[in-house]
């Protein structure tokens, strides 16, 4: 077997936890070694005052191990506890391929023997692609059928050591490229971290400790949850208590509080001892055990904080792990907290995962449709999630929901109900809601309580079947005799007057005639934006009006029809004319012209006759539209590429100032012609202030009529003086 030993490219003491350990069993250290196994990397439980390397595992030994977790398998995820100043070895057998690849992430790799034949080297600084950087960290044999060597970690920390094996292994570059990783060994050094207990009933279990963001080791001597970093936090109760331990070693250590008191602290090789205060826990020596710990929190809103120092004295300590723990009320436990809690509507049957109510695209493709918003036959949905504070579910919580109006309910099952009020002690699960009467339109308020107390409401609007087809926005359809696109719109409604979705809507063909042969399909989309949404396109050959009527057949299989309506064609304009709405107009009015074009039989002109420019689009400088008038300044300026509608097209003109009497002038050149007598057209208006004005010989004469007015009954009153 060749056998080959790298480091990782990034060296030195790395932070993280352990994975579960699959297929696992603590060894007891101390013990003799297990045999040499293939495609396997262990560890030597012997231990002696010296570490030895032996590639048969007969001799092997570790220094200053405290505890490992062998496995079995080829495959395998393996945990070993050290003391910084201790040394693994470590041996493995036969190899996929005869080769065999070890990388450390951090230490020294040393000595080493091999059994059946080759060479061990130990690499220099600077050997591999990429280069390894430090000396020491990689070894390469050939032609062996086991290997032994030791790594030394130098310092506190957690390491990870792996071995590949496979053919393809390029033993000269130390890469792992090629082969399989078949063991991941991660190495606690030093007893500076701390394993937390998972809650337990027993008195010296760790106990109301609701939420670590590292997980509670079911076995804390196993420590595969170990805490091996600064940055931990958690969440208990006042009356709650955690226990833990530090990592085994042979150098001393200790446990330091804030925010709480140790309840107890004890090792099982040496002597620790308390603080009067109860914060702080040291052990006296050689501690091959960890010390072992209750920690209690002190307050509510003061934060309980554990720390593993490396040495028994602050003077020359180091924090090497530390968990933060928030403490709260017992009295917070199982009480509904709407802000920690999820409410939501849903579209299926499903819990809330936020408080964002669901929306869903329609059959016909219309976008966020509310999910309190169901189609005929379908069901609506409320999700909910009930946590208290601490942002733990409901246990036991009377979770109900009520709806009112024509509804029926069902709590955490996805089938109608049969009532209209359903419970559910499922902290996580969902409302849904039908129609208590099929087909029928039901519009109902859904009420839900936890605990009697109202915690969310929401209407539902679930739609009944056909009743009933509309038309509207009807264009005049050129009559070209080819369909012509989105000429009319048509709506399907339920009893209730709520638009249908999907439905599709088709033309009586028996009104079908020589001038109008097709009126297509419709598929209504209610809310849609596009111009082809619920619209029909519609062929007619001569300009005329023809009626029509639509149907579509509802869920109880009746045929609905729409009111019989007319559909108009018309031709191209040939003539128009122009008119405004008053004679006479005062400064600051807003007049309205009305321009009306007529094809040649004198009837409405179609909707897709453009003012100017080319009769495609209207773009294009022929034909240009000129409407003007004295003293009439258009709101919007006329355009080419204006339509008439209906035959109509009006602009409004804001009035000045200056009195008089004048012509507007309405030149369409597009539809001049002597073939049907069309020229522009002049609409002759004044303007007149509402204050007349006096002129000069006005108040001169109304002062000559006065002074003869006088002077009449002057001689009248004479002349009655002289009787």
């Amino acid at each position: 077997m060749a056998f080959l030993v790298a480091s990782s490219l990034t060296v030195g003491v790395l932070s993280g936890t352990s994975a579960p350990i699959a297929n696992s069993a603590a060894v007891a250290v101390g013990t003799a070694n297990a045999a040499v196994a293939a495609n396997l990397l262990q560890v030597s439980t012997a231990v002696a005052g010296a570490a030895v390397a032996d590639g048969t595992s007969a001799a092997a030994k570790s220094l200053g191990l405290t505890f490992y977790n062998d496995s079995v398998g080829s495959t395998a995820t393996t945990v070993a506890r050290m003391a910084s100043t201790g040394v693994l070895s470590l041996y493995t057998g036969a190899a996929t391929g005869t080769k065999a690849l070890i990388t450390v992430s951090g230490g020294t790799l040393s000595g080493g023997g091999v059994a059946g034949g080759g060479t061990l080297s130990i690499n220099t600084a600077g050997a591999g692609t990429p280069a390894i950087a430090v000396a020491g960290r990689a070894a390469t044999s050939t032609g062996v059928t086991s290997t032994g060597i030791l790594w030394t970690p130098g310092a506190a920390g957690t390491y990870t050591i792996t071995l590949h094996t496979g053919a393809g292994l390029t033993l000269a570059n130390f890469a792992s490229t090629g082969g399989t990783l078949v063991t991941t060994l991660t190495v606690y050094v030093g007893e500076a971290y701390l394993t937390l207990g998972d809650n337990g009933a027993a008195s010296t279990d760790t106990q109301g400790v609701i939420t670590t963001s590292t997980a509670l080791s079911t076995t804390v001597a196993l420590g595969t949850s170990t805490i091996a970093s600064t940055t931990a936090t958690g969440k208990m109760f006042l009356s709650g208590q955690i226990s833990g331990n530090t990592s085994p070693g042979l150098a001393t250590s200790a446990v330091v509080v804030s925010g709480g008191t140790i309840a107890s602290c004890s090792t099982t090789t040496n002597t620790v001892t308390l603080s009067t205060d109860k914060t702080t826990c040291s052990s006296n020596g050689a501690d091959v055990s960890g010390i072992s710990f209750v920690v209690r929190p002190s307050a509510v809103g003061t934060n309980l904080v554990i720390q593993g120092k490396t040495t028994n004295s602050s003077a020359t300590w180091a924090t090497g792990s530390q968990i933060t723990i928030s403490v709260v009320a017992n009295s917070t436990a199982n009480v509904f907290s709407a802000s920690d809690s999820f409410l939501s509507t849903e579209v299926s049957a499903t819990a809330a995962t936020n408080n964002v109510d669901a929306t869903y695209t329609s059959a016909a493709g219309v976008t966020l449709i509310p999910a309190t918003t169901v189609i005929n036959g379908g069901a609506g949905y409320f999700g909910f999630d009930v946590k208290d504070s601490n942002g733990v579910r409901l246990v036991g919580a009377l979770i109900q929901g009520t709806v009112t109006g024509p509804c029926v309910i069902n709590a955490a099952a996805d089938s109608a109900g049969v009532v209209a009020s359903a419970v559910t002690t499922t902290a996580n699960s969902y409302f849904r809601i039908d129609q208590a009467t099929a087909n029928a339109p039901s519009t109902c308020t859904l009420t839900v309580s936890v605990n009697g107390a109202t915690v969310a409401t929401r209407t539902y609007t679930i739609v009944g079947q056909l009743a009933s087809i509309s038309v509207r926005n009807q264009s005049i359809v050129p009559a070209t005799g080819v369909a012509v696109n989105n000429q009319l719109y048509a709506d399907a409604k339920d009893s209730a007057g709520n638009l249908l979705d999907n439905v599709t809507i088709v033309p009586v063909t028996a009104y079908y005639n020589n001038a109008l042969t097709t009126v297509s399909n419709i598929t209504t989309k209610p809310g849609g934006t596009a111009a082809a949404d619920s619209a029909s396109n519609v062929t007619c050959s001569s300009a005329g009006t023809y009626k029509m009527q639509l149907a579509a057949v509802n869920a109880s299989v009746a045929t609905i029809l729409s009111p019989v309506f007319e559909i108009v064609c018309g031709g191209a304009v040939v003539n128009y004319t122009a008119s405004l709405d008053k004679a006479s107009y005062v400064p600051g009015d807003i007049a309205v012209l009305t321009i009306k074009a007529t094809d040649s039989k004198k009837l409405t002109a179609h909707d897709a006759n453009y003012l100017g420019g080319l009769v495609a689009d209207g773009t294009g400088t022929t034909n240009p539209v000129s409407i003007s008038g004295s003293n009439m300044t258009a709101v919007t300026a006329p355009a080419s590429t204006d339509l008439f509608v209906s035959g109509v097209k009006t602009y409004r003109f804001v009035v000045g100032a200056t009195e008089g009497s004048y012509n507007m002038v309405v030149d369409l050149p597009k539809f001049n012609s002597t073939t049907y007598n069309q020229a522009a057209q002049t609409v002759a208006y004044t303007i007149k202030s509402s204050t007349a004005t006096v002129t000069n010989a006005e108040v001169l004469a109304s002062i000559v009529k006065l002074i003869a007015s006088i002077n009449k009954q002057i001689r009248a009153l004479q002349k009655s003086l002289r009787r």
